[in-house]
């Protein structure tokens, strides 16, 4: 076989796809696009609100029993993370809600206990995978039901689901989480392995970081002026009144 040439520094790691980083507003809309009284719907809420507080891979949120869900204590117990690794991951306040909304709804359906969280609700004997109430769901099915919903909700952002992952790092960071907290909640074996996917994510922050500076080409003193509207515009119309009067009276 002959090897293809490859310039230096070239690797298939480097052929990956950009990440689009979903924010909570994308979150928020995407979990709306989904029902809020069908089963589907409800079980959907759910996955997606998960995937989002947790930042666990798809195949551990498939793979959770209800007994793994403590909702009292926000957390979730992967029992075989990768490297059969056991772990308890934090939950964000905002899938509470869903998590035990679409829990109630599974007991209602008759699904006991001993079937996965999110698994499927209908019996079908049609089609390439027939199915029957309690059965797993697949990274194929998850993957099928996000495009839909991304397309239903306008976003244009390539969503799958390892990018909630990425969302929830990308969260974590922002609220100051240090690298070591990120890495025990994402479930790296290794501190490099979260070292290098924060330094992959850090490349969207910069334009956000850059705008915050603001303008730094401005003629001297207008600064001054500058912060001066802000103060006005923060103030009462009274108090401005008042302040821009003073002003007046005092002179320059």
């Amino acid at each position: 076989m002959i090897a293809r040439n490859r310039r230096p520094g070239h690797s298939r790691r480097a052929r990956r796809r950009p990440i689009d980083i979903l924010s909570p507003a994308d979150i928020a809309v995407l979990i709306d696009a989904c029902s809020g009284r069908s089963a589907s719907g409800l079980r959907d809420r759910a996955l997606i609100a998960t995937l989002y507080a947790t930042g666990v891979r798809i195949t551990e949120a498939l793979s959770l029993l209800p007994r793994d869900v403590d909702l009292d204590a926000r957390s979730v117990v992967i029992q075989n993370g990768k490297g059969d690794r056991r772990r308890t991951v934090g939950v964000l306040e905002d899938a509470v809600e869903p998590l035990a909304r679409w829990l109630e709804r599974r007991r209602e359906l008759g699904i006991d206990d001993r079937r996965t969280v999110f698994c499927t609700i209908t019996r079908a004997s049609r089609g390439v995978a027939p199915t029957q109430p309690g059965r797993p769901l697949s990274r194929e099915h998850v993957g099928r039901t996000l495009r839909r919903l991304a397309r239903r909700a306008g976003i244009l952002k390539r969503t799958h689901p390892h990018g909630f992952r990425h969302a929830h790092c990308a969260l974590l960071r922002s609220r100051g989480l240090d690298v070591y907290a990120i890495k025990v909640q994402l479930g790296h074996e290794h501190l490099n392995t979260t070292d290098l996917y924060l330094h992959r994510l850090g490349a969207h922050e910069l334009p956000e970081r850059l705008r915050r500076i603001g303008p730094v080409l401005r003629p001297p003193g207008d600064d001054a002026r500058s912060e001066l509207a802000r103060l006005i515009a923060s103030m009462s119309t009274v108090d401005a009144a008042a302040l821009v009067a003073r002003i007046k009276t005092t002179g320059p």
